[in-house]
């Protein structure tokens, strides 16, 4: 019986641990839900200046602060690594040499300069970048992007209606951690789209981890309330604190352990009430 009651006790005790688990997950599960659904807009501002104010106070964290660059050297950039593994992936009849030379000077331009910019993912996102704002007939004379500011992109996207505010925030922080330059709104849109499916796949695989935490508890529960009731048998119907030891005849009821024996006054079983004629000691491995 001992065995069974330790057994009991530790089962209890990892009921105890996943129950926290599974309590943490449903705490995961709100707190996304929350930021999710959160509609944080700017126009709770009393007026455009406040406005104003409070976007710049949030995108200064994550505005890319220009500078003056040096003269690039196109010839000695054209010869270098990141250029190499960037023709490995596009050749010229994919890009022609010059769209390669304008976003090189365009990266020059951004933060750091090249010094800060000399990788083939930046470059890839600089010619992709350029090609849309070509597309929409929003180059410059110098022949570089227009770029909107992150706090000018921020109001055209939620004006639009489409988008919340904390949503463009979160987009565009991730996308300048990586780029020097804020996306277009057809960039956005597109960062949108991707970062709203990787966070429904999240979402989803939590869904499924949560649901084979829950079928795992009811499946313990169920093997919990088992052991307790075998457990139950096991015991002394009279103390219930000791195993039962004794087999009564002819009912081969057990049914108390062997000091409550003498407690049956009337020599009967207590379950069928039989008269006990005789009775066998049962002892257990």
């Amino acid at each position: 019986m001992m065995s069974i009651d330790l057994s009991l006790l530790n089962i209890i005790e990892l009921l105890a641990v996943f129950v926290c688990m599974f309590l943490a997950f449903s705490y995961v599960k709100f707190q996304f839900s929350c930021w999710w659904q959160s509609k944080i807009r700017p126009e709770n501002a009393s007026t455009s200046q406040e406005r104003l104010f409070r976007i710049r106070s949030l995108l200064l964290p994550i505005t890319p602060e220009g500078e003056p660059q040096s003269e690039v050297n196109i010839e000695e950039e054209l010869r270098s690594d990141y250029v190499k593994r960037y023709r490995e992936i596009y050749d010229k009849e994919k890009v022609p040499e010059e769209k390669l030379v304008a976003a090189i000077k365009y990266l020059n331009r951004l933060k750091g300069g090249l010094k800060a910019q000399r990788s083939p993912c930046k470059l890839i996102s600089a010619i992709k970048h350029m090609d849309i704002m070509r597309s929409n007939s929003r180059m410059g004379d110098s022949g570089f992007p227009r770029d909107y500011s992150p706090e000018e992109l921020l109001l055209i996207l939620v004006d639009s209606g489409k988008y919340h505010f904390i949503d463009v925030l979160r987009v565009l922080k991730n996308h300048l951690e990586t780029n020097s330059f804020p996306p277009s709104p057809e960039e956005f849109a597109d960062l949108y789209h991707k970062m709203k499916v990787q966070l429904e796949k999240a979402l989803e695989k939590y869904q499924r981890v949560v649901g084979a935490i829950q079928r795992w508890y009811s499946q313990l529960l169920s093997d919990i309330c088992s052991l307790s009731a075998q457990a139950n048998r096991s015991r002394c119907k009279i103390c219930w604190y000791k195993e039962v030891q004794v087999v009564f005849l002819p009912c081969t009821h057990m049914v108390t352990c062997e000091g409550c024996v003498s407690t049956l006054h009337d020599g009967r079983c207590p379950i069928c009430y039989q008269n006990i004629q005789n009775q066998i000691q049962v002892l257990f491995a």
